[in-house]
C-alpha cells in the first residue's frame, strides 16, 4: 500500500512554493493528498487554478475572526479531525505562516511525522517578521524532515540543536515555480496594458504587520517622490488587506506616474516582474523570485533572512529609498538572472527524500 503524504496550504506564497512539490508526489509512487486552509480565499484559488492543483479537502478557515490566535486554534483543531480521518504518513508545510505552524503542532500532536519546505530561515529578532520569525521556529521545534533551501539556513538549524542528518539543503522550490511560469508565459504572454514600455518600471508592494502604520506612510511618500522623476513610472498592485488600501489611498491615489492595480494573480505579477527595471517589496517570495529574473530588490524591511546579491535592505526611511532607488535607474546596469535561491530541482531533492525518510 503507498504511503499517503498530506500537504497543508492556505497561502498564495505557500501555494506557489509547494505546486512544484504537489506536482513531483502525483508523478510519484506516493499517494497525495492535498489540504487547502483557505487562508487567502480568492488569491489562493487564482494560483492553484493557474497551477492545475485541485485539492482533495477545503477547509473555510477565515470564515470567523481573523484574530491570528483564534484563526491557529480553528486551524489546529479542524486539520486535527482531517488526520484522523486521512491517517497521512507524513505532512508537508511550507515557510511560516499561521497554515503552516497548525500543520505542524497538530502532526506534533497526532505523532505523524512533518516535512518543513523552507525550513531554517531565521532574522534573528522575533518581532521582525512578525508573526512569521516565531512560527517558523516553532515548527523547526515539531518537524522531523527539514528541507532548508540554502546552506546558510542549514547552519542556524544547527545552532539550534536540530539534528544534522535531518537537514537536507534542496534550494527554494520558489525558483521551480517560477521556471514552470515563465515557461507557461512564453506560450501564452500576458500583456499589462498599464505598463509605459518608454519608462523605467517601478513595481511595489507592500503588505507585512509591522509596516503598517508610519512605516508605510513613509514608504508610500518615498514613492510619491519618485514619481516626480523623469521616466519613471510606478505599478503598485494593492494588497487586499483593507488597513494597506487605506494608506495607499491616502498618499498616491491620483498622482501622476503613478498606477495602482487590485491584486493580479500569479501569471500576471511574474510578467510584471519582467517588465520592472526595479522591485521595492516587503515581501519574503519576491526577494526570492525578483532575483531570479535578473531584478534588483529594494526590501522595505528592518530585518531579511535573505541575503542575495540582488537585494538590499532599506527599511522604511524615505530618503533611504529613494537615494538607492534613484542610484540602481541612473546607472542602466541590466543584471544577470542569479541561481542564488536555488537551481529549479528543489521539488526533485525534496519527494527524494521524504521517499528515504519512509522506506
Amino acid at each position: 500500500m503507498p504511503h499517503k503524504i498530506l500537504t497543508i496550504l492556505g497561502t498564495r506564497p505557500e501555494a506557489i512554493k509547494l505546486a512544484p512539490v504537489i506536482h513531483e508526489l502525483a508523478s510519484s509512487e506516493f499517494k497525495s493528498v492535498v489540504l487547502s486552509t483557505g487562508q487567502h480565499g480568492e488569491i489562493l484559488k487564482q494560483v492553484l487554478e493557474f497551477f492545475s492543483i485541485q485539492p482533495d479537502v477545503h477547509l473555510d478557515l477565515m470564515g470567523g475572526s481573523k484574530n491570528i490566535s483564534i484563526l491557529l486554534g480553528r486551524a489546529v483543531k479542524n486539520i486535527g479531525e482531517i488526520l484522523l480521518k486521512e491517517k497521512p504518513d507524513l505532512i508537508i508545510v511550507q515557510g511560516d505562516t499561521t497554515s503552516a505552524l497548525a500543520g505542524a503542532i497538530s502532526g506534533g500532536y497526532h505523532q505523524i511525522p512533518v516535512a518543513h519546505v523552507e525550513a531554517g530561515l531565521r532574522s534573528g529578532d522575533v518581532r521582525n517578521p512578525w508573526p512569521e520569525e516565531m512560527n517558523r521556529k516553532m515548527i523547526s521545534s515539531t518537524a522531523s524532515l527539514h528541507f532548508a533551501p540554502l546552506f546558510e539556513n542549514q547552519q542556524n538549524l544547527i545552532k539550534e540543536n536540530i539534528p544534522l542528518n535531518t537537514i537536507h539543503v534542496t534550494g527554494n522550490t520558489v525558483i521551480d515555480a517560477l521556471m514552470l511560469a515563465t515557461e507557461r508565459l512564453k506560450e501564452n504572454p500576458i500583456n499589462i496594458a498599464a505598463v509605459n514600455p518608454e519608462k523605467d518600471l517601478i513595481l511595489a508592494t507592500m503588505h507585512r504587520r509591522e509596516s503598517l502604520g508610519s512605516g508605510m506612510v513613509e514608504i508610500c511618500e518615498a514613492l510619491k517622490e519618485l514619481s516626480t522623476h523623469p521616466n519613471v513610472q510606478i505599478i503598485i498592485p494593492v494588497h487586499p488587506n483593507p488597513k494597506v488600501f487605506q494608506i495607499v489611498r491616502k498618499i498616491l491615489v491620483g498622482v501622476e506616474n503613478v498606477t495602482i492595480l487590485s491584486p493580479l494573480n500569479y501569471p500576471q505579477f511574474v510578467s510584471l516582474m519582467n517588465m520592472s527595471k526595479l522591485i521595492i517589496t516587503d515581501s519574503g517570495g519576491v526577494q526570492e523570485e525578483a532575483p531570479a529574473l535578473g531584478k534588483f530588490v529594494l526590501v522595505t524591511r528592518e530585518k531579511t533572512e535573505r541575503n542575495c546579491p540582488l537585494v538590499e535592505l532599506v527599511g522604511t526611511d524615505r530618503k533611504l529609498i529613494v537615494q538607492k532607488s534613484l542610484e540602481i535607474l541612473e546607472n542602466k546596469e541590466i543584471f544577470e538572472p542569479s541561481k542564488f535561491f536555488g537551481d529549479g530541482k528543489a521539488a526533485p531533492r525534496i519527494v527524494q527524500h521524504i521517499r528515504e525518510f519512509l522506506v
